[in-house]
């Protein structure tokens, strides 16, 4: 019954889920206070579980906004109720102002929750391709996606990174690219590195043309 869902997006692509092993599943093993970069507590839930790895799947089917904190993220939504309601906004229905604004669907609510339970424990999965300037975003503030596509490789490796074996897991955005976080974070390490040297020679530069 569509009732046992949050939205008509997860009821329908209900099955596609319990085919690869991922059953519904709203609550964790027990209960989490997660924190939000201002230091707010917040609950959070699940919508799917895999038994055998001990996967938790957060159903996506929008990218998530970049709301700062829980706080932020409720004065922004409640201001775009209140457009709505006015009738002096350009979204279509609730759900859009809601995607755009709401804390529930924000990169830092996930990236708590995911900092506490673990990468291997709990992901968001997007139903659509995941645009590579969304991705990027994404690894760059610590948070780990996947798609429903590759969500059994993401499981794969969340069941062997718990073992203890060196493994990536390699996301393809919507432009045919792919990179793991493992490589995102070598990258910005790599360019980080670079721009320490560059300074540093300008800086010597600048002491001899002081001589």
């Amino acid at each position: 019954m569509i009732e046992q869902y949050d939205s008509a997006s997860e009821h329908r692509h209900a099955t596609d889920y319990d085919a690869i092993g991922f059953k519904r599943r709203t609550q964790f093993d027990r209960d989490y206070d997660f924190t939000d970069p201002a230091g707010e507590t917040y609950t959070a839930k699940p919508d799917r579980y895999n038994d055998v790895t001990g996967l938790y799947v957060d159903e996506k089917y929008a990218p998530l906004n970049h709301k700062r904190n829980r706080a932020t993220a409720k004065r922004a939504e409640a201001a775009a109720a209140a457009r709505y309601d006015a009738g002096y906004s350009k979204a279509k229905s609730r759900t859009y102002y809601q995607l755009q604004h709401g804390w529930n669907h924000s990169v830092p609510k996930h990236v708590g929750v995911q900092l506490l339970l673990s990468p291997e424990a709990y992901v968001p999965s997007f139903e659509k391709p995941i645009q590579a300037t969304d991705l990027e975003f994404y690894y760059d503030k610590g948070l780990r996606v996947c798609t429903r596509k590759s969500l059994p490789s993401y499981n794969a490796w969340a069941a062997l990174s718990k073992a203890g074996v060196p493994c990536e897991f390699r996301l393809h955005s919507d432009d045919g690219s792919s990179i793991s976080y493992e490589q995102f974070e070598q990258e910005q390490a790599d360019e980080a590195a670079y721009k320490k040297v560059v300074a540093a020679e300008k800086r010597r530069m600048k002491r001899q043309q002081s001589i």
